[in-house]
């Protein structure tokens, strides 16, 4: 018959073939293999199933976004269709380019997997013919020509069927499942649970194993999402897809996890542990080279081994088939977007893109050439392939629920595109330290195609009249910078192999021992030689493919017109940058004239003890606001964006009001200005609130106040109550001045940030500009109001009005009884570790003064070194500052972490720092520390923290 261009594809898929197809797809040949030859052996049986659960519950995220994506996008495609529509066609290309890769490389991993399955099982039977040796692998005529004859199979019958070809899929998938339970089953019934041991592998931490298996869940798992591209075929609603995604998931999951404890229920005689079989598996051939079937031959005698033969056949058969449906899917639908030609794009009378898989099958004849030696290599690639499409459409969910308003899809996109950015950072970065590392010709293979994707994308964009293409910059910069970093480790790797393979040769050498000198020389003149030659190689070929990419994101760069608007956005934001460092001497200046005028008032001669004590109280008062500044300003992006969090507690206002009145009076008295404070309309003084901001609402009001009334204006700030209802007062805090006012065109913009008003009296005043957008952000985060009212040369009356919960008084605490009940330090030594000699003269007086016994260290690596030379128990706990030279403090508490003697190692350490945003203290927890202190130091939040600590049982 011959083909017509149907417009659609239509529906055929049933819910049972849906849930076949995604299982089917996301087990295939690894099943039985890699659970041996990489689960197991990384990370045994517990680390295995925890790491399997682990990622079960990232695809699970994972599914979410695709059932959302499904339903928003029901268009053939899946991954490339969803990042088209979100974040445009680069990412679409990129999408499909990686998607392609990743689909391609397991339906290779299934068809170069069929002769490795009969040479097991029939004592290699198809190894005949020629054959010859391709990266350390014998490949025979007889393998290649099964492989073959597979792909020619399955790609023939999936272009003549479609209806009849789901019942197959059901009926395999049956199959599978049912034969793998029956041989798991008789397996856990007949095995000892002694047989697991050991649980983990001896050589590494078991939670690094569950982590490096649960990394590679993309792999484990990929596939499920197969009907993602055949959602437009679906003969029932789209929204049931999440239930099937999530059986296939749960079901693939406990399928692994039955190989798994099948594969350790038993072991041959002549070893003594799984551990010992599963090390020597290359060495052995036929059924014993598959724990799997070994224990089915086991349990159950040559019935099981054919019902584990079966089920592997049904398996493999339905990956094949499941890879090549959402293939030629991914395929018809960039033919229908012409990135590819629109013949494939044409459906048969089947309604088959037909064309489509036989591009896929033309391609993947050659594999089979490669023999075994691809599937290292495919496991590889398809991990990290998997991994960015994970990430991409996590990325596209996020996007789509972001502009829908969905925000349950919003928070799964964001959680799921962080766990793909770490498992791919992981993969990449971790595996070039690693001993367990990928092979070379991974990262070569995964380098190639992805300058294969840059040359493929300049041909589109040459054709691109509808200029829809080469908008995105990140997305090359990216690319281009993957294809640097894959290309380099693959140029380290290869060049380690080579070095590895000359060091054996030279080892053969000299065991023989009958060389003479000159031939000795010769022979290592020539191995030299050859690594030479194999270093320029492949420096050669890094530069080639770099200079290649290079070259055609150069000219993509020529296509984005918004690099102009990037440049004028860093531009302003330098602008307001330089604006900000400029002014905000002023917000500074205020606390920091309090803290210098009590100061010299304090050294006045003739001042009494109370005096003085008042003085140091409003230093101290007066520091915390300069700290709060500080603090504010290094904090801005937080602030603008609504992320800084109230704090409440139970405030006293008469006490808020008298500290503010306070920090500004003898302000007030050098400029003659009349300052009044009145809270005589406040019934209920006690509330909860965040002292801290209502300070800093005050604080910017009245130096606003102070700065634009002249000599001998007047100022005052009034606190009434309005009303109390069900235990709410409804607050009114006026600032009142007879300053320079403002004009009605500055007061339409006076809140935003960096604002200020330019006349001749305003210009001669310093000021960050900030303070009103801080106190608008404070009041609206509060859920109250702030108005104003001003005249030009009249001055100005902001009104701010705010609700706060009505609290009863605090009980008073006797400072005789807080010193009674405080802990006797007098024992107790620490180890206070700070470059800065200031800074450790006030931690060492503070601690004296409680009790401590003390021990210095002025960086970190003295501070290891006297932990070293030190007896378990000497030290009680270490004091460590974060920035440090020679070693900081992170450094030195990983060190000291990691001391051999137990003891020693397990000594409390607090960080002492000035990092003290989350981030930081997340920091210190990571290296091992026990506590984060912040500086400027607080005595009582440091005693409490010290008590805390050293009141732990040393075994906790």
């Amino acid at each position: 018959m011959k083909d017509k261009n149907a417009e659609q594809l239509t529906p055929y898929i049933s819910p049972m073939g849906a849930f076949a197809m995604s299982v089917g797809t996301s087990l295939g040949w690894g099943l039985v293999v890699i659970t041996s030859t990489t689960y197991l052996s990384e990370a045994g049986p517990m680390g295995s199933i925890l790491g399997l659960l682990a990622g079960l519950a990232v695809m699970l995220v994972i599914s979410r976004n695709y059932h959302y994506m499904m339903n928003c996008i029901p268009d053939p495609g899946g991954a490339y269709s969803y990042a088209k529509e979100s974040f445009g066609y680069d990412h679409g290309f990129l999408s499909a380019w990686f998607l392609a890769l990743t689909y391609v490389a397991m339906f290779w991993a299934n068809v170069t997997a069929i002769p490795l399955f009969f040479n097991y099982l029939a004592k290699d039977i198809f190894k005949f013919g020629p054959s010859y040796t391709i990266f350390g692998h014998e490949v025979s005529l007889g393998e290649t020509l099964l492989a073959i004859a597979a792909i020619l199979t399955v790609t023939f019958v999936c272009t003549r069927a479609r209806k009849s070809l789901t019942v197959t899929m059901i009926v395999l998938s049956l199959l599978f499942i049912l034969g793998i339970a029956v041989c798991a089953g008789s397996s856990l019934a007949g095995g000892g649970s002694e047989s697991m041991r050991p649980l983990f592998l001896p050589d590494s931490p078991a939670i690094l194993q569950v982590i490096r298996i649960a990394v590679i869940s993309p792999w484990a798992y990929i596939g499920f999402e197969n009907i993602s591209h055949s959602s437009a075929e679906f003969t029932f609603p789209v929204k049931k897809s999440f239930r099937i995604l999530t059986v296939s998931l749960v079901v693939s999951a406990v399928m692994y996890i039955a190989v798994i404890l099948m594969s350790v229920s038993c072991y041959p005689p002549e070893y003594g542990s799984w551990l010992e079989y599963v090390s020597d598996l290359d060495s052995l051939h036929g059924v014993k080279a598959l724990p799997s079937f070994y224990a089915a031959d086991h349990y159950l005698g040559k019935a099981g081994v054919y019902i584990m033969a079966g089920a592997v056949g049904a398996l493999m058969m339905t990956s094949l088939i499941g890879n090549l449906i959402p293939l030629s899917r991914l395929l018809y639908a960039m033919a229908k977007d012409e990135m590819l030609p629109k013949g494939f794009a044409v459906l048969n009378s089947r309604g088959v893109p037909a064309r489509a898989m036989w591009l896929v099958g033309g391609v993947s004849i050659l594999i089979p050439f490669l023999g075994r030696s691809a599937l290292g290599w495919i496991v590889d690639v398809t991990t990290i392939g998997a991994t960015m499409i994970y990430g991409l459409i996590s990325a596209s969910a996020w996007k789509m629920a972001r502009s829908r308003g969905d925000k349950k899809y919003v928070a799964t996109g964001i959680v799921s595109m962080v766990l793909m950015i770490v498992f791919a950072l992981y993969l990449l970065l971790f595996n070039l330290v690693s001993t367990r590392s990928m092979e070379a010709e991974s990262y070569f293979l995964f380098t190639v195609w992805t300058v294969l994707g840059f040359i493929f994308f300049f041909r589109l964009l040459k054709k691109d009249d509808r200029r829809i293409y080469g908008r995105s910059t990140i997305v090359w910069v990216a690319l281009l910078l993957l294809v640097l970093f894959t290309s380099l480790i693959w140029m380290s790797r290869s060049t380690m192999d080579s070095t590895d393979r000359a060091l054996n040769e030279v080892r053969e050498y000299y065991s023989t021992g009958s060389a003479d000198a000159e031939d000795e020389q010769d022979f290592m003149d020539m191995k030299l030689d050859a690594l030479r030659k194999t270093n320029v190689k492949s420096m050669l070929v890094v530069t080639v493919l770099f200079a290649v990419s290079l070259g055609i994101h150069l000219l993509l760069q020529r296509q984005h017109q918004a690099l102009e608007r990037d440049k004028m956005r860093v531009e302003e934001e330098s602008r307001a940058k330089s604006r900000f460092m400029f002014n905000m001497s002023h917000d500074i200046r205020t606390p920091m004239n309090a803290i210098i005028g009590f100061t010299h008032l304090a050294r006045q001669p003739g001042v009494s003890p109370e005096e003085k004590d008042a003085y140091l109280d409003k230093i101290d008062t007066s520091s915390q606001q300069l700290l709060a500044i500080i603090n504010d300003i290094l904090d801005m992006s937080r602030i603008e964006s609504g992320k800084i969090e109230l704090m409440p507690e139970i405030t006293d206002l008469e006490e808020v009001m008298t500290t503010v009145k306070d920090l500004f009076v003898h302000q007030m008295e050098e400029k003659d200005i009349d300052f009044t404070v009145d809270l005589s309309g406040v019934s209920d003084r006690y509330v909860v609130c965040d002292k801290n901001r209502l300070d800093r609402v005050l604080l910017n009001l009245l130096s606003n106040a102070h700065k634009f009334t002249e000599n001998g204006g007047r100022v005052s700030l009034t606190l009434t109550e309005e009303s109390c209802r069900e235990g709410l007062g409804d607050y009114v805090i006026r600032v009142e001045d007879n300053g320079i006012g403002m004009s009605g065109e500055f007061r339409a913009n006076m809140f935003n940030a960096f604002e200020r008003e330019r006349t001749s009296t305003v210009t001669k005043l310093q000021g960050t500009g900030l303070g009103l957008s801080i106190t608008k952000g404070i009041v609206d985060m509060m859920n109250g109001t702030i108005d104003v009212q001003s005249q030009p040369g009249k001055g100005s009356q902001f009104t701010v009005s705010v609700t706060f919960p009505i609290a009863d008084a605090p009980a008073q605490s006797s400072k005789e009884n807080e010193d009674r009940s405080r802990p006797d330090f007098g024992s107790k030594r620490l180890l206070v570790v700070e470059d800065n000699a200031v800074n450790m003269e006030i931690a060492c007086m503070i601690l004296s003064q409680q009790g401590f016994m003390l021990d210095k260290a002025e960086d970190g690596k003295a501070a290891v070194e006297m932990v070293m030379d030190s007896l378990p128990g000497y030290y009680d706990a270490i004091l460590m500052d974060i920035q440090m030279p020679v070693m900081n403090g992170y450094e030195a508490a990983r060190a000291i972490r990691a001391l051999p003697d137990k003891e020693l190692a397990g000594i409390p350490i607090i960080a002492m720092t000035a990092n003290v945003f989350q981030e930081d203290v997340l920091a210190a927890k990571n290296a091992g520390m026990d506590a984060h202190i912040a500086k400027p130091l607080d005595i009582g939040v440091m005693m409490e923290t010290l008590t805390e600590v050293l009141s732990k049982p040393k075994d906790g």
